[in-house]
């Protein structure tokens, strides 16, 4: 183990440098993991929108014209509809949750191993065997705000499902065209789906902010300074921390990316 004092004192006089370092780093390895998490969100949320208007246009008996919400109901398929839609609500959570973890994992290890040689590279050397996916599903599924990541999307999942619901009863009841009412479901849909999204960036960010709050522990460096990007995307909170020296011991209880 290095010698803790030397170890601290190394990296924040080197902060200015490693501070560019630890932004290119969070730009190409969790920014990139960011990206490919709702880029495949949102392809789950299309194949949701065509089960869902497929589904609608499936549902009434006769022309628009002909039909009617009283008959639809009296042929039970207003809750065959109902649920079915509901459950490709669920069925988008579902996916956006599996892959939130899988991407969160993946930002975690890979950003452990390069804050870890980014650290080699200023002589401080880090074991990272201890990295198993027991110890990677622990970071990954941290609390943030007091709720783990899969809690959230469980509260999504009942909003996005009664939003869904909603838009659809009330197109039936005013009468609306097949077109009409799936679009309006799909809109409610797509309001859960940004949040989704929200999360998943929120979800995969902590995990790579706790990769290097790991490594710097494994190291013997008992402080950090927050570094944030300093960009357009940078919130007030974000900004306000900018530069703080805080304990490693404190680090997985501050959110340093709070949605």
């Amino acid at each position: 183990m290095p010698d803790v004092k030397t170890t601290a004192t190394v990296t924040l006089d080197k902060a200015t440098a490693f501070r560019a370092a630890l932004v290119r780093n969070r730009v190409q390895l969790a920014k990139g993991y960011e990206e490919a998490a709702v880029e495949e969100l949102y392809t789950s949320l299309r194949q949701a929108h065509t089960t869902i208007t497929q589904a609608i246009a499936d549902a009434y008996i006769e022309e628009p014209k002909d039909w009617s919400y009283d008959k639809l109901l009296r042929t039970r398929r207003l809750e065959d509809l109902r649920a079915g839609i509901e459950r490709e609500a669920l069925y988008f959570n579902d996916s956006a949750r599996e892959i939130t973890e899988r991407y969160a994992s993946y930002a975690f290890m890979r950003d452990a191993e390069k804050i870890a040689a980014e650290l080699g590279a200023l002589g401080v050397r880090v074991p990272t065997g201890f990295i198993d996916m027991a110890t990677v599903d622990y970071f990954v599924n941290y609390p943030i705000n007091g709720t783990i990541f899969g809690e959230r999307f469980a509260q999504l999942s009942a909003t996005m499902q009664a939003d869904a619901r909603k838009a659809l009863i009330n197109g039936l009841v005013q009468g609306q065209n097949p077109k009409v009412i799936a679009r309006a479901v799909n809109k409610a849909t797509d309001i859960g789906a940004r949040t989704a999204e929200t999360i998943t960036r929120t979800t995969i960010m902590n995990a790579s902010n706790m990769a290097h709050s790991v490594i710097y522990e494994q190291a013997g460096i008992t402080e950090l300074r927050i570094l944030a990007a300093l960009d357009a995307d940078t919130c007030a909170e974000c900004l306000v921390r900018d530069g703080k020296i805080i304990p490693v011991a404190h680090a997985a209880d501050i959110t340093l990316h709070p949605d």
